[in-house]
This record gives structure tokens, C-alpha cells and sequence, in this order.
């Protein structure tokens, strides 16, 4: 050795120290390192591989918690699972606290740790560092051991609260269903109120329809007595000229009475006609009167269901598009803005009556799906309807009316079907 070269010790980095074990770590610190850093998953796994029973399933948690604190006490089996499970599942942390290089170090950054919350990692990675002292282990311990009791008392009361809150929420659960049959029961009357008056209101429709009729046939048949009427006292009043110095001429006041009864019934039919047109008047004022109730209806049911609709017939179309055919123009507005709702959109065609049926086939072409009500379609309508869907492979549904309630119905149904074929 050269003369003069100074030998300092050479001191082995911190990272060289070998880490402890679980079971090098004294017994009184692991109730609080298997409580502390394992959760009760990574536990139950443990517990499972080394075949912890417990006949009561209720206790089956402290009862895995108690064998591994007393396996941790020697190496075997568990506590090197315990150990691997530690170290890899905190790497992050060990390697944090791995340069500390004494106690003082150890518990500065224990500190900084523990007041961000940070307490799992960080604890593993301080009790099984090789530069712990039994003192600084002790006040890391006690932080964990008070923090414990501290979080038992609070648990305690969150608990109590917790309870409540879940009470609370299985109130408002029932509430809100009791609601929601509520809602639905309201739809569904206002619904067959809505078409109970569509009904009645078809049915006014062909009174009406049947009364013009029987005015336009009265005014051809007051014509035609009219007619009848002054020929047959041109008649009468010609025999009776040529006839005047006749044996056989047919007397004045039997000729006054036919002329008077056929006066008498052409003033019965008039009075009939006005009669009827009265009638007409009438039936008219009672389907203005009810096409009124029906739209009050039909915007207390939109109501309804604006908040019923997503909570008790939620319905996303998903932006696919429905033909209808026939029903009433006048409401094809509010069908439409139902459709949206839905995400959805409404293509309408009449059935035939503005709408030419040649372009029925063009319409159905187009959307995913057709509807059309029974009551308010021709015929011909329905069947080239079904014939067309049935050649392009489109569902289509019959529903019961022209109502918004059948339509809403129809629309939750015939999605289904589009959800099914897709």
C-alpha cells in the first residue's frame, strides 16, 4: 500500500440494506399491518388459499383477520404470501422511503405522509425498513393505533347516519314508484277518455254524414212534388175547363181538396227539411263542442306525459324513422313533437284521401317502420300497407285508434320489434 493514501469506511447505500420481513417486524405491530394494509378482498384471498373456514359466514372476515396475524408471528406459508402480497402491492412507497437512512428521516417523512391521509403504503414501508428504531416504530404505531379509534368513533356515527339516508332512500324509492303508477294510470284514462270522444266523434261524423244525405235526397223529392204537385192542378184545372158543360165534370171542391193535400205535403216536407236542418245544426255544435274537450284533453295527456314519459314508457327510437298512415292531419303537429321526444322522427300520409296512394310505396320505402289506426284508415290503406311492408320486410303494427295514446302505445311496441330484429 503506497505510503500517504488515507482509507475513510466505506458505508453500504441504503438501497444494498435488505428489507424486513413480516415476520422480523415485532408480533404486537401485525394485528395492526394486516388490518391496515389489506383490504378485506385481498384478505379473503389469502384466507382462501390457505383454507380458512369458519362455520358462521357472518364472522368469516375476523376470523381470516385473527389466522393471519398469528401466522405473521414465523416464516411459513401465510405470512410469505402476506409478505409478497405487501411488497408488490406498496412498491411505490418502499421505494419513496427506501433512502432514509436513519429513524429521524423515517418518521419526517412518516409525518408528511400520515397528514395527507396517506397511511397504508407509507406505514408498510416504514415497519419493515431496515433503518427503523423501536422507538420511532412505536409512534408510528401509535399514530395508526389512535387513527383507528378515532375512525371507529366517526364510523360509528356516519353509520347512523348511513342508516338513515338508506331509509330515507327506500322512502323516496317507493314514492317515486307509487308516482309512477300513478302517472300511468292517469295516461291510461285519459287515454280511453280521449278515445271514447274520438269514438263518439266518428260516430257524430256519420249522423252528420247520413242527415246531409237525407236533406239532399228531401230537397230533390220537395222538388220533385212541387213539380208533381202544380202538373197534376194544370191537370185538374184543364179537365175542368174542357169539361165545364159536362155530366161527369169533376166538382170544384173535390178539385180544391186534391190541389189543398198536395199544398199540405209539400209544407209537411219544408217543415221536415228545416227540421233536419236544425238537426244537422245541432250535430254540427255537439262535434265542435267535443273537438274542443278532445283538445283539452289531449294537452292535459301531453302534460302527463312530458313527465311520465322517460320514468314509466322510456322509448329512444335512436333517431329511426315512422310512416303513419290515415288518423287526423290536424294532430300530425303534436304526433310529431311526441316522435321527437322519443328521438325519433314522423312521416305522415293520409292513406289516400289528399295523398296519392301511388306514392304509399315511396313513403314506406323510406321509414323503419309503418303504424297506421284501424278506425281512422280506408281499407284499401291498410291492405296496400301491409302488402308493401311485408315485400320490403318492414314491421308494421295496427293500432287501435287515431288517439295520442294509441300512438305512444304503437311507438313502444314497434320499437321493440326494430330492437329485436336488429
Amino acid at each position: 500500500m503506497e505510503q500517504g493514501m488515507k482509507i475513510d469506511h466505506i458505508a453500504m447505500p441504503p438501497e444494498a440494506h435488505k428489507q424486513k420481513s413480516i415476520w422480523e417486524i415485532p408480533y404486537t405491530q401485525h394485528c395492526s399491518i394486516v388490518g391496515t394494509c389489506l383490504s378485506l378482498g385481498e384478505a379473503r384471498l389469502i384466507g382462501k388459499k390457505i383454507n380458512v373456514t369458519c362455520p358462521n359466514k357472518e364472522d368469516l372476515d375476523a376470523t381470516i383477520h385473527s389466522v393471519l396475524v398469528q401466522e405473521c408471528a414465523a416464516k411459513n406459508w401465510a405470512s410469505r404470501l402476506i409478505n409478497k402480497m405487501l411488497n408488490k402491492k406498496f412498491e411505490n412507497s418502499i421505494k419513496i422511503f427506501r433512502p432514509c437512512k436513519d429513524s429521524d428521516e423515517l418518521l419526517a417523512l412518516w409525518r408528511d405522509a400520515f397528514s395527507v391521509g396517506n397511511i397504508p403504503g407509507p406505514y408498510w414501508a416504514v415497519l419493515s425498513h431496515p433503518c427503523l428504531s423501536k422507538e420511532v416504530g412505536v409512534k408510528v404505531y401509535s399514530d395508526v393505533h389512535m387513527l383507528s379509534h378515532l375512525v371507529g368513533s366517526s364510523n360509528q356515527a356516519n353509520i347512523v347516519r348511513i342508516t338513515e339516508l338508506e331509509i330515507e332512500l327506500a322512502n323516496a324509492h317507493d314514492k317515486i314508484k307509487k308516482l309512477i303508477v300513478s302517472n300511468n294510470v292517469k295516461v291510461m284514462n285519459k287515454t280511453d277518455i280521449i278515445n271514447a270522444q274520438e269514438e263518439k266523434i266518428i260516430a257524430l261524423n256519420q249522423i252528420n254524414k247520413d242527415l246531409e244525405n237525407r236533406l239532399t235526397r228531401l230537397n230533390q223529392s220537395i222538388g220533385k212534388d212541387r213539380d208533381s204537385a202544380f202538373s197534376n192542378g194544370v191537370m185538374l184545372s184543364g179537365e175542368l175547363l174542357s169539361k165545364e158543360n159536362s155530366a161527369d165534370v169533376l166538382p170544384l171542391k173535390k178539385a180544391k181538396k186534391i190541389i189543398s193535400k198536395m199544398t199540405s205535403k209539400v209544407e209537411q216536407i219544408t217543415i221536415e227539411n228545416s227540421r233536419l236542418r236544425a238537426e244537422a245544426d245541432e250535430k254540427d255544435s255537439q262535434i265542435d263542442l267535443l273537438n274542443t274537450e278532445m283538445s283539452s284533453i289531449e294537452l292535459m295527456l301531453d302534460n302527463i306525459q312530458a313527465r311520465g314519459l322517460a320514468g314509466s314508457k322510456s322509448c329512444d327510437l335512436a333517431g329511426k324513422c315512422v310512416l303513419y298512415i290515415g288518423g287526423r292531419r290536424g294532430a300530425m303537429c303534436r304526433m310529431c313533437d311526441i316522435v321527437k321526444k322519443m328521438n325519433g322522427n314522423l312521416v305522415y300520409h293520409d292513406g289516400g284521401k289528399e295523398d296519392s296512394l301511388a306514392s304509399l310505396s315511396s313513403a314506406v320505402s323510406s321509414a323503419d317502420a309503418v303504424l297506421f289506426p284501424t278506425n281512422c284508415v280506408s281499407h284499401s290503406s291498410a291492405l296496400e300497407a301491409k302488402k308493401l311492408c311485408k315485400r320490403m320486410a318492414k314491421p308494421y303494427l295496427p293500432i287501435r285508434s287515431a288517439g295520442l295514446g294509441s300512438l305512444i302505445n304503437g311507438l313502444v311496441e314497434i320499437n321493440d320489434q326494430l330492437d329485436k330484429n336488429s
